[in-house]
């Protein structure tokens, strides 16, 4: 098996995406942190809730597929 030399532009593209990922994190923190500050009542369901825990889960999985791809195939 081949080992692939890592550059500075691959590691410059590992960052980048390092950071997408947190950025994605520390939106959602947020958000529950402002809920919490704000003291909204909950107009949904947990049927609700769940569905967007799943669109959540979902979108991180193409956020992560998505860099994986770029940083593999270029």
């Amino acid at each position: 098996m081949k080992r692939k030399q890592v550059d500075a532009k691959g590691l410059g593209t590992v960052a980048h995406y390092i950071r997408v990922v947190g950025e994605y994190f520390i939106v959602i923190f947020l958000a529950v942190r402002l809920n919490n500050v704000l003291k909204i009542p909950s107009l949904f369901s947990f049927s609700f809730r769940a569905f967007g825990f799943v669109l959540t889960a979902f979108g991180l999985f193409l956020i992560t597929w998505c860099c994986w791809l770029q940083f593999t195939l270029g």
